[in-house]
């Protein structure tokens, strides 16, 4: 009998050994469970960040070619401009004459006009 009571203990010892690694093991569990939760949705709010971040990277991008774009044809229309001879036809009531502006090398529009002088750009 004694070998079947110390047999006994033994099993008594391991089952509560095992029942405390199995307890262990379910903390465990359920703590990498909530963890791998929370990282879920951490990475689910940096997606979310990203694809914010994408959207005014590609609005940025759009902004500036359109500005590049809006300034390239500013640049070419007052190259345009100054490099081309520009006639002004200036009237009054007694004469009217021609004068060239890109003798000056300034736009039509810098020119200063007397008061009796009506001035039209072609």
């Amino acid at each position: 009998m004694d070998g079947l009571d110390d047999q006994m203990k033994r099993m008594k010892i391991q089952m509560d050994e095992l029942t405390r690694s199995k307890d262990e093991l379910t903390q465990l569990r359920n703590r990498l469970s909530q963890e791998n939760t929370d990282l879920q949705r951490q990475v689910h709010e940096y997606e979310v960040q990203l694809d914010a971040f994408t959207k005014n990277k590609s609005q940025a991008q759009q902004k500036l070619e359109s500005t590049q774009t809006k300034l390239e044809e500013e640049i070419r229309v007052r190259d345009l401009r100054v490099c081309r001879p520009t006639y002004c036809i200036y009237s009054c009531s007694a004469a009217r004459f021609l004068y060239t502006a890109s003798v000056r090398r300034a736009f039509p529009c810098c020119f200063q006009v007397r008061s009796s002088l009506t001035r039209v750009c072609v």
